[in-house]
């Protein structure tokens, strides 16, 4: 999810998205799969990404997915 996430161009549509990617990270990080620390940068890099989308100036390239 976090890819399909992070190669989606449409603001409106990544904002949908948001919160199950983010839940998804969170259950990953309660059962210890991934550090509570790496799951915080994660949903971090991904509220970033998604506010930077639509604006000017906003180069649209492909992003290595975690």
């Amino acid at each position: 999810m976090v890819k399909k996430l992070r190669l989606t161009h449409d603001k409106g549509e990544a904002e949908k998205m948001l919160p199950g990617v983010v839940s998804m990270i969170d259950k990953l990080a309660k059962r210890g799969l991934v550090h509570k620390n790496k799951a915080a940068n994660l949903k971090s890099k991904l509220a970033h990404y998604i506010n930077k989308l639509g604006q000017p100036g906003h180069h649209q390239k492909h992003h290595k997915a975690s």
